[in-house]
C-alpha cells in the first residue's frame, strides 16, 4: 500500500492524502472501463485505424507492407513492429479493430506498471508512483484518447519505457545491451525512437562511460542491421517510406514553445 502520512500529521493532510488518492484511482479505473467499452466498437475511433487493420491483414497474408504506391495499397510511414504483433493478436481473436485496440491498451497497461516500478524504485515509495500512474491514465483525454486506438503509440511508449527501466536499474553490461535491444524494438515500432535513444545515450555516457559502450553498440547495430535487412527485403522502399517521406513533413518553428506551453504544461 502507499506510505501513511504520519501520525502526527494533521486531519487536512490525512484528508488530502486519501482524497489525492481516491482520485488517482478513480482516473486508473475510468480509463480502462472506457477503454474496455471501445474495445469491440465496429467503426474507425481514429481515421488510421481501418489503414492499421489493413497491414495486418497484408502481414497474415505473407504480403510485403512497403511497396510501391497503388490504388489498391499504400503503406503508412511507420515502421511495421507494431503490425506483425497485432498479427499474432489477430491470429486468435480475428482481424479486426479489437485484435489491433487489444495491443493498445494491453501496451498501455503496461506502461502503467513500468511507470509504477520506477517511481517505487527511484523514491522507495508507493504513494508517489501511483500518482504517476494515476496522472499518466488522466491524461488520456488529454492526449487525443490514443492509448487505447489501433495506432503503434502505446506500444512504442512501452518499448521506451522498457529501455528507460532496463538501463537506469541495470548495473551490468549485459542489462545495457538488453536496453539496446529494446530500443530497437521501440524504432521497429515508431521512428522518433532514434531520437529518444539518442538523448538516452548521452545520459548513459555521462552516468556510465564504460557501459555506455555496450548500450550504444547494441542500439546502433540492431537498429542500423534492421534497416539494412528491411531495406534488403523491400527492395529499397523501406526508407523511402519510413525516412523520406517523413523528412519532406514541414517544420514548423512556433511548435518549438508551444508544444512545451500550450500541450503539455497547460493542460498538465
Amino acid at each position: 500500500m502507499p506510505r501513511v502520512p504520519a501520525e502526527n500529521s494533521g486531519r487536512a493532510t490525512k484528508l488530502l492524502y486519501h482524497l489525492i488518492l481516491l482520485l488517482t484511482v478513480w482516473y486508473v479505473v475510468v480509463f480502462v472501463a472506457v477503454a474496455g467499452l471501445r474495445l469491440n466498437y465496429p467503426f474507425e475511433l481514429e481515421w488510421m485505424e481501418g489503414g492499421a487493420v489493413d497491414h495486418v491483414n497484408r502481414v497474415l497474408s505473407g504480403q510485403k507492407l512497403y511497396v510501391s504506391p497503388s490504388l489498391e495499397f499504400t503503406p503508412f510511414i511507420y515502421t511495421p513492429a507494431y503490425f506483425y504483433i497485432s498479427a499474432i493478436a489477430a491470429k486468435l481473436l480475428g482481424v479486426g479493430f479489437t485484435s489491433l485496440r487489444l495491443v493498445s491498451l494491453l501496451s498501455a497497461i503496461g506502461c502503467g506498471v513500468l511507470i509504477f516500478r520506477i517511481v517505487v524504485r527511484e523514491t522507495k515509495q508507493r504513494y508517489p508512483a501511483t500518482l504517476a500512474v494515476g496522472l499518466f491514465a488522466a491524461s488520456y483525454p488529454i492526449s487525443g484518447a490514443w492509448y487505447d486506438v489501433a495506432r503503434a503509440d502505446s506500444l512504442f511508449l512501452l518499448l521506451t519505457l522498457g529501455t528507460v527501466y532496463v538501463i537506469r536499474f541495470s548495473a551490468s553490461w549485459r542489462g545495457h545491451v538488453l536496453a539496446g535491444l529494446f530500443m530497437c524494438l521501440a524504432f521497429l515500432t515508431k521512428q522518433p525512437a532514434l531520437v529518444v535513444g539518442l538523448a538516452i545515450g548521452v545520459c548513459c555516457v555521462i552516468d556510465h562511460p564504460r557501459r555506455s559502450l555496450a548500450y550504444l553498440g547494441s542500439a546502433v547495430l540492431s537498429i542500423g542491421g534492421s534497416i539494412v535487412l528491411l531495406n534488403y527485403i523491400h527492395e529499397g522502399w523501406f526508407s523511402y517510406y519510413v525516412f523520406k517521406l517523413p523528412s519532406q513533413h514541414p517544420l514548423l518553428p512556433e511548435m518549438l514553445a508551444g508544444y512545451w506551453t500550450r500541450d503539455l504544461m497547460a493542460p498538465l
